[in-house]
């Protein structure tokens, strides 16, 4: 947990070191990159989550995203790691009615494959094997709040692992 919290000390100086520019909110050309933890969905444990988006439009962008989780069943002698590699694509809705351009506020969907695998512990020649994978498909819905012009916070809630993610997001 030490560990974590140094982490995250660590992206955020890095943050507000940054070299400001004209403006925060979203632009076409955009690089754009969060790296934070969510909420998982068997239990309670923190889900690592990174995400990187080019904009390619004056309000779509489109990239990638990936979170690992690993969890155990109560009482059971497996471990389960699901690690889903998918395609987003956001559409930035918050320039059309959003005067604050240190926020910028967005939406989309996603479409990857979820490899789901399995570990007995219990067995002297433990078994590894695949337990689920399968295709997946979702919508989330995101806000950033840029603290430097290419450094903030963001916070989205749907696809995924994990239904709710926060953490630090840059632009580049």
């Amino acid at each position: 947990m030490k560990n974590k919290i140094r982490l995250y000390l660590f992206l955020v100086v890095i943050g507000l070191c940054s070299v400001p520019s004209a403006q925060a909110q979203y632009r076409k050309g955009d690089l754009l990159l969060n790296v934070g933890v969510g909420e998982g969905i068997h239990s309670n444990r923190l889900v690592p989550h990174v995400s990187f988006e080019y904009g390619f439009g004056k309000y779509f962008s489109a990239g990638v995203q990936t979170d690992i989780y690993t969890y155990r069943v109560w009482n059971d002698n497996r471990v389960y790691t699901a690690m889903p590699a998918s395609l987003r694509g956001s559409y930035h809705y918050g320039k059309h009615f959003v005067k604050n351009r240190s926020l910028d506020l967005y939406a989309g969907a996603a479409v990857g494959y979820q490899s789901i695998r399995e570990k007995e512990y219990w067995n002297p020649r433990p078994h590894i094997g695949r337990y689920g994978d399968k295709v997946s498909v979702g919508l989330y819905a995101g806000v950033k709040y840029y603290v430097r012009p290419k450094f903030g916070f963001f916070a989205e809630v749907g696809h995924n692992i994990s239904w709710l993610k926060a953490g630090v997001a840059w632009k580049f």
